[in-house]
């Protein structure tokens, strides 16, 4: 015999712990932001009263008849925008977010498309949720003059999270929410041109209230935009458009637009541990934004990440193959350059030391010696002036070089200074321990050793002693070179404490 077990909820319960889904104080408006977006607004404005202790938004789009909010809340979880991709919110549930934060819950609005359905407000207070049934919001209807305030426009809806929580309000700042709102909302505040403003009201010590106001401005990515690369999977086309940046950005901004409506930062992934460290090494250079459009893929119950399935790992292994395999390679030209560029800096820096030493004491010149000496004195500014260049290379190129990519290695990769000194990553044949050596009418300096990678790590001065002790060094055993005779005793005391010496009394200044 079967027998049957019925399952009953507590019915407050429940809807408190749906409305807690939404966990950050920022949610609350950034929820009734995407309802007013998804009911077509144009102007929009968030109102945080310290004071009283509300949150208050206000907007312009078509509103919700009585009809519909019964729809809404008769059956919780089943969204009425669950066949429409142009609407963000599908889970019905977004209208609770603000009872998480405060104590009683307020609605205002009417079908603007219908211009005989009267404003009704509609209340739900936190104490509703101790009942384990018939939970209730009161309706009723409301004159238009109790909803068109001081405005720069006329309203259609008005949400208010009344009584909301102290250590809620000190989390809801204009700067959060203008992160919470740009970010979820960028691509549908851009295209439609809407207009939201955050307005912070708090008591100062004179007992005036003192008001603060900011209107949202969506992002413009900085830097040259680069072409787009369109990446085909079985669930849908992803796309990327990115822009590259010369100097590295301190908050690099990647969004992902998701099916149109829903922007969701990229650095987000990371938290969540939905992306790996490689990406995120590329990603955290700070040279590149953009966005990627994504058609895919279903958004967690936080919005802050998306649901583990197969289209994440489809979105997860496109986003491998465009960071790693056309990215990484422009980060890696560009952090060569850079290496250039410092290494051209330093070499000119040692150049101005030894050319003064020389000039007052020229019998420090091993013969040997004299060509390259006479090199360095004949190098002028403009030759070893700052020569960057920003890589031109297109994503879709640097993919297919990737893919065509030769396994074969140089044995050396050399990085000329220009004026007698180069900097190599030897191959394991000729070692890695050695620091420097005189070849090729070149003094060249080891950029493997474990000494140069350490002064390198503690700045660019550190360095540059480094690389001038070594041409010292240099200097100085070229002299042993040229007359084996002497004693290495003797010619360290004579000749290379004296290249020292002029290091201590000539401070460096790179």
């Amino acid at each position: 015999m079967v027998s049957q077990i019925e399952i009953k909820f507590h019915m407050g319960n429940v809807v408190k712990y749906i409305s807690q889904i939404y966990s950050k104080p920022t949610a609350t408006p950034r929820e009734c932001v995407q309802n007013a977006l998804d009911k077509f607004a144009q102007k929009i404005i968030i109102i945080i009263d310290h004071v009283k202790k509300r949150l208050t938004i206000y907007d312009d789009g078509n509103g919700a008849s009585e009809v519909e909010m019964r729809r809404k809340f008769e059956n919780i979880g089943l969204s009425l925008k669950i066949d429409d991709d142009d609407l963000a919110g599908k889970k019905g549930i977004g209208n609770l977010a603000a009872i998480s934060i405060a104590k009683r819950w307020v609605l205002i609005s009417r079908d603007h498309t219908n211009k005989n359905d009267p404003f009704k407000k509609y209340v739900l207070d936190r104490k509703e949720l101790e009942k384990s049934s018939n939970i209730e919001i009161n309706a009723s209807l409301l004159e238009e003059k109790y909803i068109t305030r001081d405005l720069d426009f006329k309203p259609t809806s008005m949400v208010m999270a009344d009584g909301v929580d102290e250590n809620v309000l000190k989390n809801l700042t204009i700067e959060a929410i203008e992160e919470e709102i740009l970010d979820s909302f960028h691509q549908q505040l851009k295209s439609r041109k809407v207009e939201v403003k955050i307005v912070s009201i708090k008591q100062i010590k004179n007992g005036k209230n003192k008001v603060d106001e900011k209107i949202l401005l969506p992002a413009k990515f900085r830097g040259s935009r680069m072409d787009p690369v369109t990446i085909q999977t079985k669930y849908g086309e992803i796309k990327f458009g990115f822009y590259f940046s010369s100097e590295p950005l301190k908050k690099p901004l990647i969004l992902i637009e998701h099916k149109k409506n829903y922007s969701l930062p990229f650095r987000k992934l990371f938290d969540n541990k939905q992306l790996d460290e490689k990406i995120y090494d590329i990603f955290k250079q700070g040279l590149f934004e953009g966005t990627i459009a994504l058609p895919f893929c279903a958004l967690n119950a936080d919005r802050d990440g998306f649901e583990w399935n197969d289209e994440l790992g489809a979105f997860i292994d496109s986003v491998r193959i465009v960071f790693e395999q056309a990215l990484k390679p422009l980060v890696d030209q560009f952090e060569e350059e850079k290496r250039e560029e410092k290494y051209k800096q330093i070499t000119k820096s040692i150049h101005k030391k030894m050319s003064d030493l020389f000039k007052s004491n020229p019998n420090l010149i091993p013969d040997n010696l004299r060509a390259l000496v006479k090199r360095m004195n004949g190098i002028t500014a403009q030759q070893a002036a700052k020569t960057k260049t920003i890589p031109k290379t297109l994503l879709n190129d640097q993919l297919k070089k990737s893919r065509q990519k030769s396994s074969e290695t140089k044995s050396r990769e050399k990085r000329t200074g220009n004026i007698g000194i180069d900097y190599v990553m030897p191959n394991a044949e000729e070692g890695l321990k050695w620091h420097s050596k005189f070849e090729e009418g070149c003094i060249k300096v080891n950029c493997f050793n474990d000494s140069f990678i350490q002064a390198e790590r503690m700045g660019m001065t550190q360095l540059t002693n480094y690389v001038f002790l070594l041409v010292q060094k240099e200097f100085t055993c070229a002299v042993v070179r040229n007359d084996p005779n002497r004693s290495f005793s003797e010619i360290f005391e004579k000749v290379f404490m004296s290249y020292w010496g002029a290091n201590l009394v000539r401070p460096n200044k790179a």
